[in-house]
């Protein structure tokens, strides 16, 4: 009686399943959906920042809004974006590659 109040108390600790966990077929396909989502719009969201940024294509649509004197602060937010999303392909790529995010 005390020694199976003692292996239980052993099981709550260490989880129920204290073997690595299995990933199956579904949770799998559902990682690899996610990582190529997150591939597209990490590409999208890039080439956007990246034409913005390097392109007058922003400077111009903000001037013909009458918004022109914005146009000095665009590289306060294209960079970091630019950046965030270059971070955010590279982490879907990396998570597709090991076997869709297990």
């Amino acid at each position: 009686m005390f020694h199976d109040s003692i292996a239980s108390g052993a099981l709550f600790l260490r989880g129920h399943n204290a073997g690595p966990k299995q990933v199956t077929q579904k949770e799998r396909t559902e990682n690899r959906t996610q990582a190529r989502r997150l591939i597209k719009i990490g590409a999208v969201g890039s080439v956007l920042a990246a034409l913005c940024c390097f392109t007058p294509l922003l400077v111009l649509l903000l001037g013909a809004m009458g918004l022109g004197g914005l146009s000095g602060y665009l590289d306060l937010v294209l960079l970091p974006a630019l950046l965030l999303f270059i971070l955010l392909t590279l982490v879907a790529l990396f998570r597709l590659g090991s076997g869709g995010g297990t």
